[in-house]
């Protein structure tokens, strides 16, 4: 899982990182980006085409990226390396955070041209073919 993650080089605790970081970081991403896409074309996309337009699409694309930062802080920090407060968080912590989130908004895009096909109003964001 860490040559996912290839980007985060430098880490100092590569024992936490590789038993439990790198998995839960992983997790929060697919889980997350899955229940976002769900929602988008599945739940809203079949019942009403309020939704379908590109900026909604953004919208939602942007919260699911929101929502991996701040899970993805919350548990590397307070789960995973067991701190007591937000102050505390290293400077790996942030940064595989900010990387989490960098991949929740292209794991959205790449998931929105599968999961397209299941929507009735938004099959036609973000692309059309």
């Amino acid at each position: 899982m860490e040559n996912f993650y290839f980007l985060f080089e430098s880490i100092e605790n590569w024992d936490t990182w590789d038993e439990k970081g790198f998995s839960l970081g992983m997790l929060i991403l697919f889980v997350s980006t899955i229940f976002f896409q769900i929602l988008y074309y599945i739940l809203l996309g079949r019942k009403t085409d309020r939704f379908s337009n590109l900026g909604k699409w953004f919208l939602f694309g942007i919260i699911n990226s929101l929502m991996v930062f701040l899970v993805t802080l919350l548990v590397e920090g307070f789960i995973v390396f067991e701190h007591e407060s937000i102050g505390d968080f290293e400077y790996e912590i942030w940064s595989f955070t900010i990387i989490n989130t960098i991949y929740a908004f292209l794991l959205y895009f790449i998931f929105s041209l599968a999961f397209k096909r299941f929507s009735i109003h938004s099959k036609y964001y973000p692309v059309k073919f």
